[in-house]
């Protein structure tokens, strides 16, 4: 069975940079995964990104597969500071960044990694097994989601993690507890409280 240098679990942000940079330094390598998957399916609809445009681009070797490059391409207007990326923007950037370097994405699961000696083993969703030296997770956050003990018990469609909720508005009319204060959760008690028309919302957790 051959042997990869590289293996890159995940095709998001992160996955997509490191393909890009090692295609350019030549390495072996492959790529797994959905492209921008957790960013198409994970992040809620309406949303915003933190970051100002200067801070968005995804890595390329030459610096020159940039966000206001995919938005002069596509009339959205940019601006380095101060103004709001959608995430809309942001995803089809992503996917017009894979397009654009033509990098060789395989579009399937990995569903078990093991280490055996010198080597990775990577068994994917189709049944195959890969085998590479080195292994890279940029899975991004979203088998992650936490639900505490004392929830976790609770019927599914009552308890459920941000994550699990790509549309908030069909939480219209019902009333909804946050639990959580930081940035993830203040987002989606203000997303829940513009697209969930009369939901009323409490955000409960330190800030």
């Amino acid at each position: 069975m051959p042997i990869s240098e590289v293996a890159i679990i995940g095709a998001g942000p992160y996955g997509l940079s490191l393909a890009a940079h090692l295609r350019h330094s030549g390495a072996d390598f492959r790529i797994f995964g959905i492209p921008m998957r957790s960013w198409r399916e994970a992040m809620p609809a309406g949303m915003y990104l933190k970051s100002d445009g200067f801070g968005t681009n995804l890595s390329d070797p030459e610096n020159s597969v940039k966000l206001s490059e995919f938005c002069s391409t596509q009339n959205i207007p940019y601006s380095d500071h101060g103004l709001p990326i959608a995430l809309k923007t942001f995803v089809d950037y992503g996917l017009w960044f894979r397009q654009k370097l033509g990098l060789p994405i395989e579009e399937r699961k990995v569903s078990e990694i093991t280490h055996n000696q010198d080597r990775f083993e990577l068994r994917l969703d189709s049944g195959e097994t890969v085998t590479a030296r080195r292994a890279v997770l940029a899975v991004g956050t979203t088998y992650f989601g936490y639900v505490p003990p004392q929830l976790a018990a609770l019927p599914r469609e009552l308890v459920s993690h941000s994550g699990d909720h790509s549309v908030l508005s069909k939480f219209a009319g019902r009333e909804v507890i946050v639990v959580g204060g930081g940035q993830s959760g203040l987002e989606t008690a203000a997303l829940l409280s513009e697209q969930g028309g009369t939901c009323g919302c409490w955000c409960v957790g330190l800030i």
